[in-house]
């Protein structure tokens, strides 16, 4: 929740079940990435910090403080033993994952690193910005093998498909696999919207998916070859639009996410919603009993959610600006006493010359 807090969840596939969620930040997080055996989860977080995680007792096992701006990308390397992460500022570090220890730092991109790629040995970090631009690293000498301009208007995401080839996603839509030079794509398809984000499939040789801005989920085959981008695509989900009824809500004056529990009374005649106080775990049971009298219900319960997130983020903001002001008169003040002082010790001065001027 965007402003509010930040949590890993962590999602067992074939059982369709949620284990037990990972991290507690106070704004949404970033990036992140877990190693081999997924006992480790690695994030990066607005305020300017990588944490590493442990999954089975939930601790921190290093915080890096590095960075000077937003962590947009973490990156386990294949063994495990390093960690690459890149911020908004451009900024590249690799860190030694069973100490915490800095690795390298890599300088050269000048805008948002917004993905991060390992090869097979680890010889190799693949890096893409907001500048356009691909540079691939050799991780003995610390220096740019090869780069080329991808994109100009900037690349959102990078991924290597088993074939080791490099897929880019870019802001205009653009999704390419590229050659072994860098210099020419073997293959492009042009989604709907910003292609933000690509990841490879472990399952499939070959096989990769995509998400553009729109909410669009895209799966290309292995098949994939020329540039014929309409080839082996498939939409794998798209946001539909639903109803929404009207409906009145009150809420406490200070929102607390622990303290809110919705009860429900309806109106027949009216098909008017009073809402009260309750227990966010509580909204699910609510959701699934109201669905069998309307099928609504479930929309009301979502606005609900969503209206009870953005009021909490805005009252998050007005406290913050709050303790800006009351920082900003702390400093004010400081610098009136400073002043005075300043100026009380040039009149001593200038008192102590004058007898001097006159001699």
């Amino acid at each position: 929740m965007i402003g509010e807090s930040g949590t890993v969840l962590v999602l067992d596939w074939l059982k369709k079940q949620w284990l037990p969620s990972v991290g507690d930040e106070p704004d949404n997080i970033q990036s992140l990435d877990c190693n081999g055996d997924a006992s480790q989860i690695a994030i990066g977080t607005t305020t300017r910090l990588v944490k590493i995680l442990d999954r089975s007792t939930k601790k921190e096992l290093f915080v890096q403080r590095k960075h000077t701006d937003w962590v947009l990308s973490v990156a386990y390397s294949s063994d495990g033993f390093l960690l690459a992460s890149g911020d908004r500022f451009g900024g590249i570090h690799v860190w030694e994952t069973d100490s915490g220890k800095a690795f390298a730092s890599l300088r050269g991109h000048t805008g948002g690193i917004t993905g991060l790629v390992w090869s097979r040995d680890g010889n190799e970090l693949t890096s893409s910005s907001l500048d356009g631009t691909i540079r691939i690293w050799n991780m003995h000498t610390l220096q740019v093998e090869r780069q080329w301009l991808a994109n100009e208007r900037g690349v959102l995401g990078l991924a290597m498909d088993s074939n080791h080839s490099l897929i880019t996603s870019d802001r205009d839509g653009w999704v390419r696999k590229w050659n072994a030079d860098g210099l020419t794509s073997s293959w492009q398809s042009q989604l709907p919207d910003e292609a933000v984000f690509v990841c490879s499939s472990a399952a499939t040789l070959g096989a990769f998916v995509t998400a553009d801005a729109a909410g669009g989920i895209y799966r290309f085959g292995n098949s994939v070859a020329g540039t014929n981008e309409s080839v082996d695509r498939v939409l794998v989900s798209f946001p539909s639009s639903q109803q929404r009824r009207m409906f009145t809500a009150s809420a406490p004056i200070a929102l607390k996410r622990s303290s809110v529990r919705p009860t429900m009374s309806r109106d027949d005649t009216n098909h008017v919603l009073d809402l009260k106080s309750a227990n966010p775990s509580e909204l699910s049971s609510v959701a699934q009993s109201s669905h069998a009298t309307d099928l609504a219900s479930s929309t009301w319960l979502s606005d609900l959610e969503e209206s009870r997130r953005a009021l909490a983020s805005v009252e998050q903001s007005l406290e913050q600006t709050y303790r800006t002001a009351e920082q900003l008169e702390e400093s004010l003040a400081r610098l009136k006493q400073l002043i005075a002082l300043q100026e009380a010790r040039w009149k001593q001065s200038e008192l102590k010359q004058k007898p001097n001027r006159k001699q």
